[in-house]
């Protein structure tokens, strides 16, 4: 080696050089290596060897090792490669982002410079100057002068200095609107020669431009949305994790299915093939990054005006952040656009629509009963629709979608109309009258529609309970029994004690709710069926609670009792007033409200059915396609679109292999990765972004007690206790009486609701899952806290104040000195 060395550094007449790392596993897409392997600059001939060593040793450093463990790569291969390039002297030096690294906006060129070489930049021991460019324009957007504290040289004889930079010195931009204007168009020529985000290290020499390094960014989160007009950036809103609780990408397989759902649904109503000419839809599902948002600029610009002050009711901090935000966008129904529209006119299942809202208003509680009746008919024809060999799998899984649609029209959604237009007629009239004016009117109204009949998600809870009520019956040995023990129990697996009657009662139990779990929307996601920890986990808990006042039947019961006073105190004051016709309207628009108002959770139980089904189906196919040898477990299955499955299938099935799988799969896994490792790391997800990949975050709320957190109301009460905060459902039990603290919910945590006293959300709003089964269940939450998972005051044990009533926690204590 030393002769091949000497040879080249005569043949490019070398004085000195750099030496750098570069692994096969540094700078990849999802991992960088940042700062962990060695470069040496300022090397001379009598260096370089040593140099080149402890370059090539920095892959065995500690802070390389743990970083591959925390990142998944082996720890036990490591391979690195050293370069040598000749050391440019530069009079400037810095790095450069094609996407803008603090606010992910990909349209922006970011820069940091800093006179001399970059070490001080890239190492980060001084505040280098900022510049950012727009890349259509090449308009520089901002320029900050940093302090530049120091500076680094070569030195004659080998080596770098580090010394202060002279303030006149540091004071002066280092980069002048020339140089800034090259740098941003390399790094664009760069980052489409990579077709990835790229940052750069540069240095400037006699005025002339070097790229030193170029490597992908990993840190930025690439959001793979194109709309037709890019003058003004859209804004969009994450429903997954502001409406139903996913704090994590969805599997590629579900939201490709999802994705096909808005435009089949309108071919179904309009009997109409759309095309790329229909009208625009604002729900923006990404397979890429398994995530649905809603365009709120289209939304706000062409159909539902001041769609940023309705949502707010689900997600607050999003509604927040959108009132600062210009939402306006160009946007003009075309010829298409309205023909469309009289299609749908012409063949949506309005009548029945009509009827059902009629039949509901003349009789509200015989229309619950038709409704059960729906549900249990279509339920059956659920498990009669099974998919046949050679068939495709998205056909198949439409035409269940499609069963679906047809109950969704013309059954629950007169109801959801219904109820959500009886409710606020209810609070009109009752305003109309100055009934709620006073802290005892709103505190009644507040009660009116608690623990409303029902309610599919309240009822599992509750049966819950009268299941570990059942086990306490069982004998003393119930207790002693872990949460897989008695799951094995229930199931069979094991001899027990247990009667045959409470494991038919489990086993019915599993037969209703059993299609349901955490993250449920998922097809990915294992079912309760299949993983009953969090159920097990939270019977356990309440078998080994011996304070009554704390079983959730009773506080559902008291709910009910308490909904009742409430109706009677507003029939007593309605009374007083002397409004017989006030009354007659106060006493029908109630019984529309209790009548079907507790259904809203059914047509969600009903889809969960469908999804389940769905599983099951590409379960099987991902057993077959592993036996195959074409995938290496089933679980992978849901890595694919249903297109891909589709495709895969058929050949799998005509005994052809053309489709590499596995490459498939990385290529459907390449930005989800990034997404799902972002959320991993326990960074929220955006909830809102605009079309050029910018992030709006939000701002925390701050109260002049420095022990209080801020958020909003979304369940009446005040309660004190320690808290419990989890990051899923099913990672420690939550006991009798403490408080539920979490970055948010969907109805796989509902079992978790039944011991809590309170609920603290960092996501949510009033008609979020965690406020809604809150208000059933007769317990306080706040929920919009910003950085509330992050706040390192709150842990497990700390004591709290929560009150729903104004949406304020205060800390007590930190749970041990008391």
């Amino acid at each position: 080696m030393k002769k091949l060395v000497d040879d080249a550094w005569i043949h490019h007449e070398f004085q000195t050089v750099a030496v750098r790392s570069s692994s096969p596993e540094e700078d990849l897409g999802g991992a960088s290596f940042a700062g962990g392997y060695e470069t040496i600059l300022g090397v001379r001939l009598d260096g370089l060897y040593t140099a080149i060593l402890k370059a090539f040793l920095s892959c065995l450093d500690a802070r390389v090792v743990m970083y591959k463990a925390a990142n998944g790569f082996s720890t036990l291969a490591p391979s690195i490669a050293v370069v040598v390039q000749d050391q440019v002297d530069s009079d400037v030096s810095g790095v450069a982002f094609s996407v803008n690294p603090l606010t992910n906006c990909n349209a922006e060129v970011f820069v940091n410079s800093n006179f001399g070489l970059g070490e001080t930049v890239v190492s980060g021991i001084v505040s280098p100057d900022e510049f950012v460019v727009d890349k259509k324009t090449g308009k520089i957007l901002s320029k900050t002068v940093g302090k530049k504290e120091l500076i680094v040289k070569l030195r004659t004889e080998g080596g770098v200095l580090e010394c202060e930079l002279d303030k006149a010195v540091s004071d002066r931009l280092s980069l002048d609107e020339n140089l800034i204007a090259e740098i941003s168009k390399q790094v664009q020529i760069i980052e489409a020669l990579y077709q990835n985000a790229i940052d750069i290290e540069f240095g400037i020499s006699n005025s002339r431009l070097y790229i030193l390094q170029a490597r992908p960014v990993t840190t930025s989160l690439p959001f793979p949305v194109q709309i037709e007009n890019k003058k003004v950036p859209h804004i969009f809103w994450d429903v997954t994790l502001g409406v139903q609780g996913l704090t994590s990408p969805m599997s590629v397989l579900s939201t490709s299915f999802f994705s096909l759902l808005p435009h089949l649904v309108l071919e179904k109503l309009s009997h109409t093939v759309l095309d790329h000419n229909t009208p625009a839809i604002p729900v923006v599902i990404i397979p890429e990054i398994g995530r649905v948002y809603i365009d709120v600029s289209i939304l706000e610009s062409a159909y539902v005006k001041k769609i940023h002050e309705m949502i707010p009711l689900m997600d607050p901090i999003a509604g927040e952040i959108l009132g600062s935000l210009d939402l306006t966008v160009e946007f003009n129904k075309s010829f298409t656009d309205w023909w469309f529209l009289l299609r749908l006119l012409e063949y949506a299942p309005y009548f029945k629509f009509a009827r059902s809202v009629v039949d509901i208003v003349w009789d509200p509680t015989l229309s619950g009963r038709k409704l059960d009746i729906e549900i249990d008919t279509k339920m059956k024809l659920l498990k009669e629709c099974t998919r046949k060999p050679r068939s495709s799998v998205l056909e198949w899984s439409l035409q269940l979608f499609y069963k679906f649609i047809d109950l969704l029209f013309t059954t629950f959604m007169p109801r959801m109309f219904l109820w959500r237009k009886s409710s606020g007629d209810l609070k009109k009239l009752l305003e109309k009258l100055e009934l709620l004016s006073d802290e005892d009117g709103k505190l009644n109204f507040s009660k009116l529609e608690r623990s409303l009949p029902g309610n599919v998600t309240v009822k599992m809870g509750l049966e819950l309970t009268r299941i570990a009520n059942e086990l306490k019956k069982q004998g003393d040995f119930i207790h002693n029994l872990s949460p897989s023990e008695l799951g094995d129990a229930l199931s069979g697996k094991s001899k027990s004690d247990l009667s045959d009657s409470i494991k038919l009662i489990w086993k019915n139990f599993l037969e209703i709710y059993g299609h349901r779990g955490d993250t449920e929307l998922d097809f990915a996601t294992p079912r309760y069926r299949e993983e009953a920890k969090t159920l097990l986990i939270q019977i356990c808990q309440q078998i080994s609670s011996t304070d009554e006042s704390k079983d959730p039947i009773l506080t559902y019961e008291k709910c009910q009792s308490d909904r009742k006073q409430a109706y009677e105190y507003f029939i007593s004051k309605i009374n007083a007033k002397g409004s017989h016709s006030d009354l007659k309207s106060f006493k029908n628009l109630y019984e529309i409200v209790i009548s079907i108002g507790g259904f809203r959770e059914t047509p969600k139980f009903f889809v969960i059915k469908i999804f389940d089904q769905i599983r099951q189906e590409m379960l099987q196919i991902g057993e077959k396609l592993t036996i195959g040898g074409r995938i290496d477990n089933p679980q992978e299955i849901f890595d694919l679109n249903i297109v891909d499955v589709d495709k895969v299938m058929l050949e799998f099935e005509n005994n052809e292999n053309e489709t590499n799988v596995g490459l498939l799969r990385e290529k459907r896994l390449r930005i989800w990765s990034r997404w799902n490792s972002y959320a991993r790391s326990g960074k929220e997800l955006p909830r809102i972004i605009d079309s050029t990949g910018r992030i709006y975050r939000p701002v925390p709320k701050f109260s002049n007690d420095a022990n209080s957190l801020v958020g909003y109301p979304v369940s009446p009460g005040v309660v004190e206790g320690k808290i419990k905060m989890l990051s899923k459902p099913d990672e420690k039990p939550v006991l009798p009486g403490e408080i539920l603290v979490a970055r948010c919910t969907n109805p796989g945590w509902t079992p978790l609701f039944i011991n809590s006293a309170a609920v603290i959300l960092e996501v949510g709003g009033v008609l979020q899952h965690g406020a809604l089964v809150a208000r059933e269940y007769g317990i306080p939450a706040v929920a919009g806290i910003v950085g509330l998972m992050e706040d390192q005051r709150l842990k497990d044990g700390v004591r709290v104040r929560v009150d729903g009533n104004i949406g304020i926690v205060t800390i007590i204590d930190d749970g041990i000195s008391a």
